[in-house]
């Protein structure tokens, strides 16, 4: 039977996730992906309150990732990791007998995320508020255990030092699992390393 992938792109806001994303999936075009933020501006953007906009892609997103992974789609997942409806997901993906490959981002200091999301609106980016960034930055870190020990394949990358490659410093295998490093999917060891920052 053909091995099926759940990819979770997880990290604080501002930490680089959607530059690792955009290469990864022009690497991988077979693979379908799912964002919320992207489907609140795709589809809801006609909804003026922000809150309600956010609740609509939440919906959604819940929506396509159930449908997708019942349906043995290969998927990748973008996530802040900072609320737990996603936790289902994993499972249900688990069940299904994905092989689940969890790649958290992040750097050193909600300071540092903050900063990255100030530029990227200065570079006409999507904006979080910095309350959310640094509330969601000690929130991601928090669920990050959990996520590693729900994961076949973990990597967490230090993306802190502008203008360099990330960093791996976790990198980790559960043998139980009888899994490898997909090769119908670009490395994600090496996408990561020749990858540029944000």
């Amino acid at each position: 039977m053909p091995k099926k992938y759940f990819v979770i792109f997880a990290g604080p806001n501002g930490s680089g996730k959607s530059t690792l994303v955009k290469s990864f999936m022009e690497k991988n075009p077979s693979m379908l992906f799912v964002n919320a933020d992207y489907i609140a501006m795709e589809e809801f953007a006609h909804i003026s309150d922000l809150k309600e906009r956010s609740w609509a892609a939440m919906m959604k997103t819940e929506e396509s990732l159930e449908i997708l992974l019942k349906n043995g789609k290969d998927v990748g997942f973008e996530t802040v990791l900072s609320s737990d409806y996603k936790w289902r997901f994993i499972e249900l993906a688990r069940k299904l007998r994905y092989t689940v490959i969890s790649i958290f981002v992040t750097t050193n200091s909600a300071d540092k995320n903050w900063e990255r999301v100030q530029k990227r609106v200065k570079e006409n980016g999507h904006s979080v508020e910095e309350d959310k960034v640094r509330s969601r930055y000690d929130k991601s870190l928090d669920r990050l255990p959990r996520l590693l020990s729900q994961s076949n394949i973990s990597l967490v990358y230090d993306n802190s030092i502008d203008e360099q490659k990330p960093l791996l410093f976790k990198y980790s295998i559960y043998s139980s699992n009888n899994v490898d490093l997909p090769q119908r999917l670009t490395p994600v060891t090496t996408l990561m390393t020749s990858t540029s920052r944000n």
